[in-house]
């Protein structure tokens, strides 16, 4: 009808093409339409007389995982006489022909009720089994005329998913980077104490959740809340306020914020062990011998749970600091002996500077005075 813009279905035809239509004859089998498809090949015929009974098989509807079906409305008017046959049948694949699906169930039958206003929708119970997808059948009957037709509008269907566990993927603790170059003429930066947890979560029903934040000194086998009701996926932590070690760290995932208390469910998930050293490395054993302008300066130094980084010295109002190797040069021990010989100092007192860092960044300054027995 193209004044109204509006469309009938005729017929639902399972061809992929029709060539050719055409009227029947006269002296034919009936008046009518002969269709002729192709794959597969038929042919058909379209009667003008109206069926007494017509079946409209949905499509197949996705719940996104094995749900139970409640109550299906069911909008239809209904004359005397006639009835609408409700099957519904349920699989947890796609395809009913790749996998079993249950059987059409019985049907339900809806027919001609005075006390139902137009438009009002009837509750129909879904009887297939509780699965992922869902597929419903209507079979509409006429009454006696051809006015007695049944009429469908709309079908709606509803279901409840079971909840399911939150899920946390990754789950990540580590303090800062240090910047990758920092200024030769500037101090390094003061190592970080708040460390960085950050997480990623989902929940299968699309749930709010809420995260409990938990740290575990090793060797312990107590858990210790940081942070709880949390709804951030990230945490910074304070390290300062506990003493220097190793660690784990746990996030506990809810969904209690969308479910009653008896059916919320949680996840958990623990991180790699972490280092907390805010403590920096100590300089000992130093020792300082001058002959003829050269200081030879020796020493140790040692960290408790960080390597030692680097070491290095600068004399008197110098800007920038000169590195030192350890013995063994390389930086691979928490605990390093180490030399240096400065040249060229002029007569008299002079103060170096030593810097050591360790792995973590913690920085110890520690001034050696040498030359104060000479004159100038």
């Amino acid at each position: 009808d193209p004044s109204a813009e509006e469309t009938t279905t005729v017929a639902d035809l399972e061809a992929e093409q029709v060539p050719a239509i055409f009227l029947a004859p006269g002296d034919g089998p009936g008046p009518g339409i002969f269709l002729a498809t192709a794959n597969p090949a038929e042919l058909l015929r379209l009667a003008q007389e109206p069926a007494n009974e017509g079946t409209y098989t949905s499509a197949i509807m996705d719940a996104g995982q094995v749900s139970l079906w409640g109550n299906m409305a069911v909008v239809a008017e209904v004359p005397e006489g006639a009835r609408v046959l409700v099957e519904t049948r349920s699989g947890n694949v796609a395809d009913p022909e790749q996998a079993p699906w249950s059987a059409w169930t019985d049907g339900i039958i809806l027919e001609h009720d005075a006390s139902v206003a137009p438009l009002q929708p009837r509750e129909v119970q879904v009887q297939a089994p509780p699965a992922r997808f869902l597929q419903y059948r209507l079979t509409l009957r006429t009454g006696e005329g051809d006015a007695d037709t049944p009429v469908v509008e709309r079908v709606e269907s509803h279901y409840v998913t079971p909840n399911l566990r939150p899920r946390i993927t990754t789950l990540t603790a580590a303090y800062p980077e240090p910047p990758a170059n920092p200024p030769a003429n500037q101090p390094p930066p003061d190592a970080p104490t708040a460390m960085n947890i950050t997480w990623e979560a989902s929940d299968p029903n699309s749930d709010a959740m809420l995260y409990r934040v938990e740290y575990q000194p090793t060797g312990s086998d107590r858990w210790i809340t940081l942070v709880e009701d949390h709804a951030e996926t990230s945490y910074e932590w304070q390290t300062r306020r506990v003493p220097d070690g190793r660690y784990l760290v746990r996030v506990i995932a809810s969904d209690a914020p969308s479910n009653p208390a008896d059916m919320a469910m949680a996840a958990t998930r623990r991180s790699d062990p972490v280092l907390v050293d805010n403590t920096p490395p100590r300089v000992t054993d130093v020792e300082t011998a001058r002959n003829n302008g050269e200081v030879a300066i020796t020493g140790r130094a040692s960290d408790d749970l960080s390597r030692v980084h680097s070491i290095a010295y600068v004399v008197d109002s110098e800007e920038q600091y000169r590195p030192i190797l350890p013995r063994d040069l390389i930086f691979d021990s928490t605990n390093e002996r180490w030399s240096v010989t400065i040249s060229d100092l002029s007569p008299g007192p002079h103060v170096v500077t030593l810097r050591v860092r360790d792995g973590r960044g913690n920085t110890v300054h520690v001034p050696v005075l040498v030359g104060e027995n000479e004159q100038d």
